[in-house]
């Protein structure tokens, strides 16, 4: 509560428009994910997972993951 989410926890919808997000916010956002799910073959973690391996920063959100995985 009252804290930002990670960065690396944004992940892009869709092209442009205002399509999937005014979807996400009808439906919710479980019912959004698991529609993305059945549609796309992948859940959004593993978006999420195949985001950060491709990025640029990923040994700083590696380092970051893992303190506070050592911190919980």
């Amino acid at each position: 509560m009252g804290q930002k989410p990670d960065d690396w926890n944004t992940t892009p919808l869709c092209g442009g428009g205002e399509g999937c997000h005014t979807r996400q916010h009808q439906i919710g956002e479980p019912a959004f994910w698991r529609a993305y799910a059945a549609t796309r073959g992948h859940t959004v973690h593993q978006l999420i997972e195949e985001l950060i391996r491709t990025s640029p920063k990923r040994a700083e959100i590696e380092r970051i993951r893992k303190e506070r995985a050592n911190a919980a």
